[in-house]
């Protein structure tokens, strides 16, 4: 047994203790070390357990590091797969073991893939109106863009009394598949 080196788990090293009295007599004993690694490694997740990711954009995992008492190379799979294009819940699952098969905890990494941008709505004209009194007016309308939902329009809250001065809001709102709110105004001056 040599006690300058570090023993390697998986086998078998031979102590051979020997003993002699005065009388000239010796004595011989055998014990048998067999060397075992009975330590899980560890598994550290990079980032959050728990992620948000845009729907429709590249997902690159930040992925997970396994370390064990003894192996250097110890293996590591991450397994599930995450689909950007589908809002939803995913799960990555992390799972390794060392040379000794002594396997580690699992670790679960959560994605949920949503759509996480509001529309936007693009008035026609000014934010700010100016218009005579007594006179007629039509709003210019609005275009709404979103990054996931087509054909989206906003729904126009409010009046302008072209019979009286003053200062009139006409609220713009849209709100895309996702639930993402949008609302903006536009002041008219009578």
């Amino acid at each position: 047994f040599d006690y300058g080196r570090k023993p390697l788990p998986g086998r078998t090293y031979t102590l051979t203790y020997a003993a002699s009295d005065s009388a000239g007599n010796n004595a011989f004993s055998v014990r048998l070390v067999q060397v075992v690694d009975s330590v899980a490694p560890v598994i550290s997740m990079n980032g959050a357990a728990i992620a948000t990711h845009q729907l429709a954009t590249s997902y690159a995992d930040q992925g997970a590091i396994l370390t064990d008492n003894y192996d250097a190379n110890v293996s590591l799979a991450a397994i599930g797969h995450v689909d950007v294009n589908i809002a939803g819940f995913y799960t990555l699952n992390y799972a390794g073991e060392d040379s000794s098969k002594n396997q580690a905890i699992p670790v679960i990494r959560v994605i949920e893939v949503v759509d996480l941008i509001a529309p936007v709505i693009t008035l026609n004209g000014a934010a700010f109106i100016t218009q005579q009194i007594d006179s007629n007016y039509t709003d210019a309308g609005s275009i709404v863009t979103d990054n996931m939902d087509d054909n989206l329009s906003a729904t126009v809250t409010g009046s302008v009394n072209m019979n009286a001065v003053g200062t009139y809001t006409l609220v713009f709102s849209v709100v895309d598949s996702a639930g993402k709110v949008k609302v903006t105004s536009v002041l008219v001056a009578g």
